[in-house]
């Protein structure tokens, strides 16, 4: 959490008697007595100032509060002026260090530096206090870094453009820039550029000796320490306040020159002949895991304990847990045909799977696919700059989910299921900028194929191109990801048309939605039906009809499985258009019952004990009917201890239900709450997380029936959303806490249009 940013009286500002000699180290000490349990937002702007009361002002109204989607805080370090500037920094309410005696820019900026890292900030920019760099370009520098593309931005005037008419200065860019190419063989084309992004550990990594002309050293130190260099242009501005502290172009031009010499020699060969830094990471192989693991060792232990949960399960029920379905999903798999009841989608992982593994094998790949995703959701979420534990914690779920172990250990497409929506708002929403028109095609194409694995998980694409208009991510985004989503599509329709005859993804969907709507169907309400429609009707009282999996699996002579599906189709739509209300609460009950907490056992519905642990078989829920002759031609040995410590473990579920309800509240008051605050890439991430996973959860209850297996996606969505959501409202808690006192005058000036340095600038030229 953030301290108020305290004013430092002129009192203070004076060395006491204990103070340390150097000033750089008083000016630490001070800064951390006013600020003791500081915590910077990630990103650190970092403004060295002189004499600068005339013009920081505009330029710290023109900082971003937040940049890519991550917190933005300005630390001004006041170099020994003799003039406000200290005070015009604090009265603008950013965080100020001051050195009590001129001290040289170099200086000014290695205390910035070690400020930051001190006190938490990952990404670092530099920016002058003349007003000559445009602090809308923090934004667009950061994201190369962010994309893991570059270690360090530089923002090149030559490749924009400046508005400095000193050809003798424009000349030195140019030279320098051919120098440091000449000795480095990196081509860089602006070395002193006052506007820079880079990553804090560059700062603790490269020497740093240079008291003034810190620019070259620290660019010149990176590339000889094998960080990755990028440019950008930028907009290099008149001065418009104050004077410059450079002196004569040909004297700074020596003094620069040197400094830049100097390094080189200094740091030539460090990334090859240089011992690692007790800091450093290691670069072995072995070395990296090590540290890996130390860095995040409380993810380490959740996902360690979900190998050690599915070790157990495995070794409970061997080979696996068997459903009638997957006798249908097998089939398919050997026939190489798209299925009537479902797609084809499981069915073909399991013909590709099939080739040189055994079906328990099979399962086994599944209970890792459910790591493998946890890992990749922990890492995501770090990425997004969530806190450590709070990554750790929406794993969790995922991880040691006792029903989740269960649906993976039969064969069932859940698992791979899951994966793949995962996958496909991972690829959307992991780039700190807007994803590029590849990411977005193969979104689209993982979300076509997660819908081949469960029809109703369609419904995804309707929130993905939501999230991208919000965004504002253009007409070649959106396009890119429906058609790369339509194609396969369109193939498959074709496939089922060669081989049933009908352009449809199954033809079971009529009977599912009758099966659906035929417990609370009422034929008199229903307007004109035909003779075939008429044979549908339930004449029973609504109290004595059975749930839907009965209509659906029951009797296999019964209209239901008989009478055409267009037949089905149309009295479920009749039913749910003259019976709205009886629907929308059958499909609201189904979806309130998923976050009760436990699984309790409705009437008329699918036996819970299906997704429970059995310590003998069959089970419960598989004492007649197909269910135990599904278990007599797929018998599971049961060892009983292992079972019975799982059946104890499976009460631990009992309160996921009201958790995922509060992780979806809590997801709603993020998006909603101080909406002018802004901030809006982590709302939308959350959003996006949590739509989908509800929609889909939802959409499997409207079209299907309520069942426990359907609630897996939530374990893959909501929580992440949730803490997505909480880092956003930790973010907007620590900019409320920061008290930014602006002056009187400050307000004045920015209500007549001129606190920027643009501004001054235009009415500099009008005058």
């Amino acid at each position: 959490m953030t301290t108020s940013r305290d004013t430092i009286t002129e009192s203070e500002s004076k060395p006491a008697a204990d103070a340390p000699a150097n000033p750089s180290e008083r000016a630490v000490r001070a800064f951390a007595e006013s600020h003791p349990v500081l915590s910077f937002a990630p990103v650190v702007v970092i403004i060295p100032a002189f004499n600068e009361e005339d013009a920081i002002e505009g330029v710290l109204d023109d900082l971003p509060r937040e940049a890519c989607g991550l917190g933005v805080d300005t630390l001004v370090v006041d170099d020994g002026s003799a003039d406000d500037t200290a005070q015009v920094a604090r009265n603008a309410g950013v965080y100020v260090a001051t050195l009590d005696q001129n001290s040289g820019q170099g200086t000014a900026l290695q205390l910035g530096y070690r400020i930051a890292r001190e006190h938490g900030a990952q990404y670092i920019v530099t920016l002058d206090a003349d007003g000559q760099w445009d602090p809308a370009d923090v934004a667009r520098l950061l994201e190369p870094i962010l994309a893991d593309e570059a270690d360090f931005v530089l923002g090149s005037r030559v490749l924009g453009r400046t508005e400095n008419d000193d050809s003798v200065r424009q000349a030195g860019v140019r030279f320098f820039a051919f120098v440091v190419r000449l000795l480095t063989g990196v081509g860089v084309t602006d070395t002193s550029s006052g506007v820079r992004v880079f990553r804090a550990e560059v700062t603790e990594r490269v020497r740093q000796d240079q008291p003034q002309y810190q620019a070259s050293e620290l660019l010149v130190g990176a590339i000889c320490n094998g960080y990755r260099i990028a440019e950008l242009p930028v907009v290099m501005h008149k001065r418009t306040a104050g004077k410059s502290k450079k002196g004569h172009n040909v004297l700074y031009g020596l003094r620069y020159g040197r400094a830049l010499v100097r390094t080189w020699w200094r740091d030539r060969g460090v990334t090859e002949a240089a011992p690692a830094e007790p800091s450093a990471a290691p670069t072995s192989m072995p070395g990296r895991i090590t540290h890996g693991v130390a860095q995040n060792w409380m993810a380490a232990v959740v996902l360690t304990a979900g190998a050690a949960l599915r070790g157990v399960v495995l070794f409970a029920y061997q080979p696996f847990f068997w459903v009638p379905t997957s006798a249908g999903y097998l089939d398919a798999a050997e026939s190489v045909r798209p299925a009537e009841a479902h797609p084809w989608g499981y069915s073909g992982f399991l013909w590709l799977t099939g080739h040189g593994l055994g079906h328990r094998e099979i399962v086994a790949v599944q209970h890792a696919l459910v790591l493998v995703l946890a890992g990749f959701l922990y890492a995501f979420l770090l990425h997004r700059g969530v806190a450590r534990w709070l990554a750790t914690l929406a794993i969790v779920p995922l991880c040691l989910s006792p029903l989740l172990a269960n649906v993976e250990h039969h064969l069932l497409p859940e698992p791979v299921f899951i994966g793949l929506v995962a996958a496909a708002l991972l690829v959307l929403v992991w780039p700190r900028s807007l994803p590029a028109v590849g990411a977005c095609a193969v979104a689209g194409l993982l979300a076509a194929t997660a819908g081949f694995m469960q029809l109703f998980a369609l419904v995804m694409i309707v929130p993905m191109v939501v999230y991208l208009v919000c965004r504002r991510a253009g007409f070649l985004r959106l396009g890119a990801l429906l058609v790369a989503f339509a194609i396969p599509l369109g193939g498959y329709l074709a496939w089922m048309h060669q081989a049933h005859g009908v352009y449809a993804f199954t033809t079971w969907r009529g009977k599912h939605l009758y099966a659906r709507v035929a417990p609370f169907a009422q034929c008199q309400r229903l307007g004109e039906l035909t003779a075939q429609q008429r044979l549908l009707c339930d004449n029973r009282p609504l109290a004595d009809r059975p749930g839907p999996e009965r209509y659906l699996w029951g009797d296999r002579n019964a209209p239901v499985r008989t009478l055409p599906d267009s037949v089905l189709l149309g009295f479920a739509q009749k039913a749910i258009a003259h019976q709205p209300l009886d629907y929308a609460k059958a499909v609201a009950g189904g979806t309130a019952h998923a976050f009760y907490p436990g699984q309790r056992q409705r009437e008329r519905e699918p036996c819970v004990a299906n997704w429970g642990f059995p310590v003998s078989s069959p089970s419960a829920c598989r004492a007649n009917g197909v269910g135990v002759n599904g278990w007599r031609a797929h018998p599971v040995a049961v060892d009983t201890s292992l079972a019975r410590g799982l059946n104890q473990y499976a009460r631990l579920d009992y309160l996921i239900g009201p958790l995922f309800l509060a992780c979806a509240v809590l997801t709603l008051f993020a998006l909603l709450w101080r909406v002018s605050a802004g901030a809006w890439r982590l709302r939308l991430d959350a959003a996006l997380f949590a739509t989908v996973g509800l929609a889909l959860m939802i959409s499997a209850i409207a079209t299907a029936n309520f069942n426990y297996r359907y609630t897996v996606i939530l374990y893959a969505t909501l929580p992440i959303a949730a803490a997505i959501a909480v880092t956003h409202l930790r973010a907007l808690r620590r900019r409320s806490e920061e008290p930014a006192p602006v002056s009187a005058r400050a307000t004045r000036r920015r209500s007549l249009g001129i606190g920027s340095p643009r501004a001054r600038a235009r009415s500099g030229a009008a005058s």
